[in-house]
């Protein structure tokens, strides 16, 4: 048993290496442009003229859907390091 090192070990419980990796690039590499993407749609929505539509305020569909995709990922890791997975 190491204790030296203060916590840089992987929890017991978090599955195996990758995930792990996984879940460390999240946390320290959060997805800020995928967060800026949706903030400035949102805003534009939300700023709207009478009689445009949504979809009108959303330039790329697609690239919308990867933001929320990516966010959602990195959420759920941090979501589970913060409540130790339960």
């Amino acid at each position: 048993m190491c204790i030296g090192g203060a916590g840089a070990a992987p929890p017991e419980d978090c599955g195996a290496r990758s995930v792990y990796e996984l879940m460390d690039r999240h946390v320290l590499n959060w997805p800020h442009e995928e967060v800026l993407l949706i903030a400035d749609i949102l805003s534009r929505v939300l700023n709207a003229k009478e009689g445009e539509t949504i979809r009108t305020c959303i330039d790329d569909v697609d690239e919308l859907q990867e933001s929320v995709r990516i966010l959602r990922n990195t959420s759920v890791f941090v979501q589970n390091d913060l409540t130790g997975g339960k």
